[in-house]
């Protein structure tokens, strides 16, 4: 059967990262061929580009996240950046609770401006 679209390995991942901050690559082996047999997207590599800055492996058996779910990323937290990563049918395949992603961002500009608001 013919893929019916594509999706980036790192959009995966940050699936998977946001089910738990991290992921054996035996279970994302086992992931991604389900995923890809039951979405019939296919996985094409990135080099999980988009995720460097926030990922490690610890050289033989795992991927995990250097940072908690909490800390701040480019103005975000790992959070809502690893969501923002993501599409819905990554989400439904991680089983991913919808966020809120318009909410206010945390940032150190904020916490400047309420500073010299006050």
């Amino acid at each position: 059967m013919e893929a019916t679209g594509e999706i980036s390995f790192s959009s995966f991942l940050a699936g998977a990262l946001l089910k738990n901050n991290s992921i054996s690559y035996f279970e994302l082996l086992n992931d991604s061929s389900f995923f890809e047999d039951e979405t019939n997207y296919n996985i094409i590599d990135d080099a999980f580009e988009k995720l460097s800055g926030i990922v490690a492996d610890d050289g033989f058996s795992k991927i995990y996240l250097k940072y908690g779910y909490d800390d701040l990323y480019n103005g975000t937290s790992i959070r809502e950046y690893l969501y923002s990563l993501t599409n819905s049918d990554v989400r439904k395949f991680f089983q991913i609770e919808e966020i809120n992603t318009n909410c206010k961002k945390g940032g150190i500009f904020n916490v400047i401006k309420t500073r010299v608001l006050r």
